[in-house]
Formats: structure tokens, C-alpha cells, sequence
């Protein structure tokens, strides 16, 4: 189910320039070092995997720090993913910024991908998968102007303690933070990213800025007008009874559970950003990326989780999984978990087989005896028996004591047994003049046995 799209337009790249730094910068680079580095990015189309955008109209050479960006936010049945562009404008170049946050609504499991272009071209790329477990991988990829390293797995178990694939060779554990010295088994130091002065100033900026623009488009966006509810589909029993209905609409898409979850989208995103200033390695740094940033992304998970279980979101659990559970409207009973069925909130549940209306009984095979019948254990009597055994079931259209006597028999209350009466009537037999059924106007009296309309 889409919550809404924007559409997002090619972000113009600055003309290119060798003369000045990134905007802001306040050391400017030696035109040599800016050069070598724009050469191993135009003539090694192997080091890069990617294109950006086609090129744009020529800029009029106004720098300035960034734009705002935009997001999409779309939902599935399984699945939210939320997308942001931006860039961070430099006279050499702009850094172009793209993630892709995808949650998945059935385990929990956050997967967050964000690529960086210069000059048209990807010069990085990492993607952050997060379990409900703690557990996280990152997989980092680089290219020229960035060099020393090409690719870099880092994974964890338990959230704590990492290891690395660099460039295909494993490192030893270490726990990821600022200043860590990570090793090959042999001893030797695993390889560090180097990144030239003038680029590291520019990602400083972005890797700050952009998660905290982000975090407010996203939550503007979740927090637009969700479409309209489906209309419920109820499934009716043959013999009307009801059986229950699937929910009618997502509740998740309720505007109180957007605000909800868009906060938490927020919270994740200011996290990110606030995480940035502490990037004292770099914020292209491998080693000690995933010890700083995993724990905006494993709160989110947890609130996430925390999110579902609320009222605005779930206002009646009613099946499913933990990150995707079944949720009846608000009001609403949960009639299966097993089979995910709700019941109208004017209706009882029984035993996950029927909704019953207030005042009929829930009979132990799980049907419902109207109010107007006698309940008898697991069976419903007939519109003209009363209950006469509970326990085996039995319903009786005359009862006498423990006996149920026939149509064609009476009851000797004294003795409560049934007595055969003379089968001479041309109408129902009687002992009494309450056996006889009224019809109509017509009133009945019983006479020698026999039900006839009274003469007077």
C-alpha cells in the first residue's frame, strides 16, 4: 500500500573548477592534489560501479552548502522504504547524497543503503543491514579519488564485537570505535581509507547534514493524509452464522500510527546525524563507523517493535508475526489469531469459531444459541424444546421430570412419566389444556385428550 510519492528531479552538478575548495572550506587544496584526483576518477571506469546522473545544464558558479532533498516514504504488505537525495554543492564538484532505508514488516530487519557521487560517479557506497538480534553487517564499498581500500564486510553477532573481510582477507575480532587498530591474523595492520583533505571537508558537512534533512522530510511525508480505509469483507456462515471478518483496512496507515512511526523515523535520522559529529576517523572510515552509528539503528528496531504493540497502530492483536502482526479495527474483538478473523465490536467471540450477538450463548463446539433458545450444552434446542440433560444434549418438546415425552404423548406430572394417549385425535394430543398451541385467534382447548378450538 503506497502512503505517497514525490517525484524527485536530476540534482545539477556544479560546473567544475580547480581553483577553489568545497564551500566553506577555509585551506584550499594545491591544484596538483585536486588534479591527480580528478584523473584517477575519469580514467579508472573500473574503480567506480556506477553512473550518476546524466549531465545537467551549466551552473552559474553560486556555491552553497546544500539543498534541502527530497524523500519518498511507500508500504507494502511486508515491507516500508523510504528514500532521500540531496547534495552538499562544492566549486570542484557536489557531493551527491541518495539512501535507501527499507524495514521489513515481517522479522524487523533494517536495511539502510547509501551511495555518495562526485562528478557523476559513485565513489561510495555502504549498506547496514540490522537483525532484531543486534545483530549488523556492513558492506562498504569505494572508489577513486578514495583509495587504500576497495571493499570491506564488517559483521557482528551480538552487536558488540566485529570482524572484517577487507579486500577478501578476514581481520581478527575488535570491537568497532574511534582510534581502533584492526589486524590480520598475521599481525599486520588492516588498511585504512585514504581520503583527499578537500573531499573529507565536504563528507564531513553531508554525512551531519543530510540525515538531519532527511528526518524532517520523512516525517512531513508520513505525516500527510493516508488513503482512504478499505471497506471490511465479512464472511457469512450459509446458515448465517457469522464466521468472522478479515480487517478491513491497514490499521498502520492510521494517521495517529503514521505519527507514531514517523517519529521514530525521525528519531532514527537525528541519531544518524548527531552520530556524524563524533566521527573522529572519518566519516568514510570503516573501522569505527559501526560502533558509532549501530545503535540509532538497533533503537529503531526495538521502537519500531514498540510501536507495533501500541493502540494507534494495533489497536486488537489479532495474529500474525511480531513485526507484522494482524490488527483488528479499533473496537473490533479478535475472533482466530490462527486464521487472523475479527469480530464486529458488536459481537462476542466463540472459541475462534463465531461472533455472537450480546445475549446468545457460546456453546462449547464454538456456535452460537440464540437468546430466544434453551443453550444445552453443546446443542442448541429447537424453537419449541427446553433443555432437559445438559450434560448428553438432550432437548425435549415435552419434558416430564428426566423423560422426554413425544408429540404423542402426555406427562403424568405425579409420577413425571409419559403417558400414550388414545390416538383418536384428528389433531394434536394433549393432557392438559397447555399442551395445546395456540393459532392465531383461534384459541385451543384440550378435550378427551384431543386439541380442539374452544366452542365458546
Amino acid at each position: 500500500m503506497r502512503i505517497k510519492t514525490k517525484d524527485v528531479g536530476a540534482v545539477s552538478l556544479l560546473t567544475l573548477s580547480l581553483v577553489f575548495g568545497c564551500a566553506g572550506s577555509s585551506e584550499p587544496e594545491s591544484v596538483g592534489e585536486r588534479t591527480e584526483a580528478l584523473q584517477r576518477a575519469s580514467h579508472a571506469p573500473h574503480e567506480g560501479w556506477g553512473r550518476g546522473h546524466e549531465d545537467g545544464p551549466p551552473h552559474n558558479g553560486d556555491s552553497h552548502h546544500g539543498d534541502r532533498g527530497a524523500c519518498t516514504v511507500d508500504q507494502t504488505a511486508t515491507q516500508r522504504v523510504i528514500t532521500f537525495q540531496t547534495k552538499e554543492d562544492c566549486d570542484d564538484g557536489a557531493l551527491e547524497w541518495k539512501d535507501k532505508l527499507e524495514t521489513s514488516l515481517v522479522d524487523g530487519t533494517v536495511s539502510h543503503a547509501i551511495t555518495i557521487t562526485w562528478h557523476k560517479r559513485e565513489i561510495f557506497r555502504t549498506v547496514r543491514r540490522f537483525g532484531p538480534n543486534k545483530s549488523y553487517e556492513f558492506t562498504t564499498d569505494y572508489a577513486a579519488p578514495l583509495t587504500g581500500v576497495k571493499r570491506v564486510v564488517v559483521s557482528s553477532a551480538d552487536g558488540t564485537t566485529a570482524t572484517a573481510v577487507v579486500d577478501g582477507r578476514a581481520t581478527r575480532s575488535f570491537v568497532p570505535a574511534p582510534g581502533v587498530v584492526v589486524r590480520f591474523p598475521d599481525g599486520k595492520r588492516a588498511p585504512e581509507v585514504k581520503v583527499p583533505t578537500f573531499l573529507q571537508r565536504a563528507a564531513s558537512k553531508l554525512f551531519v547534514r543530510a540525515p538531519s534533512a532527511a528526518a524532517t522530510c520523512v516525517q512531513d511525508e508520513m505525516n500527510s493524509p493516508p488513503p482512504s480505509k478499505l471497506e471490511s469483507v465479512k464472511a457469512l456462515a450459509l446458515s448465517g452464522g457469522d464466521l468472522g471478518h478479515p480487517p478491513g483496512s491497514d490499521t498502520r496507515l492510521d494517521p495517529a500510527c503514521l505519527l507514531l512511526i514517523a517519529g521514530e523515523y525521525y528519531a532514527y535520522y537525528q541519531c544518524l546525524s548527531a552520530s556524524s559529529l563524533g566521527l573522529l576517523c572519518g566519516p568514510f572510515a570503516w573501522a569505527c563507523v559501526p560502533g558509532i552509528v549501530v545503535a540509532c539503528s538497533l533503537a529503531l528496531v526495538v521502537a519500531l517493535d514498540v510501536a507495533n504493540d501500541s493502540k494507534f497502530c494495533c489497536p486488537a492483536v489479532c495474529g500474525g508475526s511480531n513485526f507484522l502482526p494482524t490488527c483488528c479495527e479499533d473496537g473490533e474483538k479478535c475472533l482466530s489469531e490462527q486464521r487472523s478473523l475479527c469480530c464486529d465490536d458488536s459481537k462476542v467471540p466463540c472459541h475462534g469459531t463465531q461472533c455472537c450477538n450480546q445475549g446468545d450463548a457460546c456453546l462449547a463446539n464454538g456456535t452460537c444459541c440464540p437468546s430466544d433458545r434453551d443453550a444445552c450444552g453443546s446443542v442448541c434446542c429447537d424453537a419449541l424444546e427446553v433443555c432437559t440433560d445438559p450434560a448428553t444434549g438432550t432437548c425435549c418438546p415435552r419434558p416430564c421430570g428426566n423423560r422426554c415425552c413425544t408429540i404423542l404423548q402426555a406427562c403424568d406430572f405425579s409420577t413425571n412419566s409419559c403417558i400414550t394417549l388414545p390416538d383418536t385425535c384428528t389433531t394434536q394430543v394433549c393432557a392438559q389444556k397447555e399442551d395445546c398451541l395456540a393459532s392465531g385467534e383461534t384459541r385451543m382447548i384440550c378435550k378427551d385428550n384431543c386439541c380442539v378450538v374452544d366452542p365458546l
